[in-house]
């Protein structure tokens, strides 16, 4: 008997391009592996891969995530400068494609790989 999840959804989900542990594949059949039904990718910074790689082949992250029997909403999470703690805004739903958001993806990703380049 599979695990039932206690959430049939989750609207913050990390991948491997952000602080997550599992692609973009693992995650969507993790998730659904144990029943959920919905997800939200929502990785720090970075517009989310309409494509994903599946054994070698490029496959629409949306046709994917039909195949296993869950919906994938494609978000984003934006970092913001503030005096507090660490906050971020979760973008659902988000025109992922308009130029603002493309732009200040790009603009947070170039940040942060400046970040990762310090530390190292």
């Amino acid at each position: 008997m599979r695990h039932k999840p206690e959430y049939l959804c989750d609207l913050h989900c990390n991948t491997s391009r952000s602080d997550g542990n599992d692609t973009y594949q693992q995650l969507i059949e993790n998730a659904s592996n144990i029943g959920m039904r919905v997800i939200a990718i929502t990785d720090h910074d970075i517009i989310p891969e309409n494509k994903i790689d599946i054994n070698g082949i490029l496959v629409s992250t949306v046709d994917y995530d039909r195949t296993c029997n869950l919906e994938v909403l494609l978000s984003i999470e934006f970092s913001c400068d503030s005096d507090i703690d660490d906050v971020h805004i979760i973008g659902l739903g988000c025109k992922l494609g308009r130029r603002k958001v493309r732009n200040r993806g790009r603009k947070f990703e170039t940040k942060q790989n400046r970040r990762i380049q310090k530390a190292c």
